[in-house]
């Protein structure tokens, strides 16, 4: 059991773990000038809107790079950043990001890696590619013949699992690992470099550029392994070690790893990249017993990401293919560039209180900056809008105004439609208009006045006349 505590990530070497989305060559960067220019997609929506005709630019052929040439827009006033040399990937992968734009490594990503070390620490006799294994795990491995998803499934369970009534296999709750929590690591805001990566062993284009964590950053993560009341109550088929063992096992397949990696560079005379395999090799070696060494994240290969847990002989009887090949980050951003670092190599130890809080310092958000809303252009008071003719906007009032003293055969026939409309407040509106032309025109004509009283419609209208 680790009892809980803070600890330092320190990336030994590049490591990217991605976001899932990725950056297309010819619409969020190009290359101009010997930079490749990365476009903010959001700062480019915001300051020029819109791109009418972009899309169909791209169809023929036509990158963002000449787009924006063609309109006098400067990369400057929407760039992400800009990486010196020209980026010949197609895609470039962007690393993830908390909500204030720092990269992080996830805690699953530092979990997971810890799961596959526990695998191998357990899956040998004491210690990782011991040469021996356990019963339970040889008894796993044997009857099904290494392969197929049914030995995955039981190297699960006799590793991870116990078994109980009413419980299906592999079920979450009797996992041993529910009991290790680990914190999500949370670096400054420049500690990202853009890499290139391809593999080696393959005739296929594999070049891809990633943003990666540089070597040498930092951040902060809280880990704890084990659980008092779980671990004392649920019969776990092994028993988290302590930190001590975690690390001596860690540095052990560390060990396994770069060997391999040295194995596979040395017989391809790639010179660089075996000089800086030695180099973390000799990391490894000068640790602190305390310090747990991982390899994680994207690039790093079926053995790092399995344990690679079978010895040459057994894996020649059930996997021929895999292991032959290597990913590696390149020098600059040339498919041609020779392979230079590995990727995704972090160590891991605890720090004092001390430590903890100036590495959280250097490691803080930088303040969010408020950019000032634009003074709104000045606005020419608009003309105000002829007023329509009042025979578009009431024609009913409008035709009754041009009643005449001639008209007074056309009288019965406008009351009888304003009486019969559906409205209430709209009729009375109507017969109110009617009384008050007939008034205006009648007003001194008795006869004609005692006529229009007699229309029951009009009646109400006209009293006090």
């Amino acid at each position: 059991m680790i009892e809980p505590g803070l600890f330092k990530v320190e990336c030994l070497s590049p490591v990217h773990i991605g976001s899932g989305d990725e950056l297309v060559r010819g619409i969020d960067f190009y290359t101009s000038e010997g930079f490749t220019e990365v476009l903010d997609p959001d700062r480019v929506l915001k300051t020029f809107g819109a791109f009418e005709g972009f899309a169909e630019n791209i169809r023929r052929g036509v990158g963002i790079g000449e787009f924006l040439k063609g309109r006098a827009v400067q990369a400057a006033a929407c760039r992400r950043y800009h990486v010196p040399g020209a980026i010949e990937a197609h895609s470039l992968r962007a690393a993830i990001r908390c909500g204030d734009g720092r990269p992080l490594i996830p805690g699953s990503s530092i979990k997971g890696a810890l799961r596959t070390l526990l695998l191998a620490g357990w899956s040998g006799e004491g210690a990782p590619h011991s040469g021996r294994r356990p019963p339970p795990v040889r008894d796993a491995l044997w009857t099904v013949g290494y392969s197929g998803k049914t030995s995955s499934r039981r190297l699960e369970e006799a590793v991870f699992h116990f078994s109980g009534e009413g419980l299906r296999a592999n079920d979450p709750k009797t996992d041993l690992l529910r009991t290790l929590t680990v914190s999500d690591a949370m670096f400054a805001a420049g500690s990202l470099q853009v890499i290139s990566a391809l593999a080696l062993g393959t005739t296929r284009n594999t070049l891809t550029a990633a943003e990666a964590l540089e070597r040498g950053a930092g951040a902060l993560v809280s880990l704890r392994a084990g659980d008092e009341f779980l671990d004392a109550r649920l019969p776990f088929p092994n028993k988290l070690p302590d930190l001590q063992t975690l690390a001596s096992w860690s540095h052990l397949q560390a060990r396994h790893l770069l060997d391999g990696d040295l194995e596979f560079f040395k017989a391809r005379n790639e010179d660089p990249i075996v000089g800086r395999l030695e180099e973390l090799l000799a990391e490894v070696e000068h640790a602190a017993a305390s310090a747990i060494i991982l390899r994680l994240g994207w690039g790093t290969g079926w053995r790092t990401m399995t344990g690679d847990l079978l010895t040459p002989d057994e894996r020649s009887r059930v996997m021929r293919r895999v292991g032959k090949t290597r990913k590696v980050i390149i020098e600059g951003h040339s498919s041609r560039g020779r392979p230079s670092d590995a990727l995704g190599w972090v160590r891991i130890e605890p720090v004092s209180p001390d430590e903890a809080a100036a590495l959280a310092a250097a490691t803080r958000p930088a303040p969010i900056e408020i950019e000032p809303e634009p003074a709104p252009m000045p606005v020419e008071a608009a003309p105000a809008p002829a007023p329509q003719p009042l025979a578009r906007r009431d024609p009913f009032a409008a035709a009754i105004a041009d009643l005449k003293a001639r008209d007074w055969g056309r009288v019965s026939g406008y009351v009888k439609q304003a009486a019969s409309h559906p409205d209430p407040q709209e009729r009375e509106r109507r017969l109110s208009l009617i009384a008050e032309q007939l008034i205006r025109i009648f007003g001194n004509d008795r006869k004609r006045m005692r006529e229009i009283a007699q229309i029951p419609e009009l009646a109400p209208f006209l009293k006090g006349r």
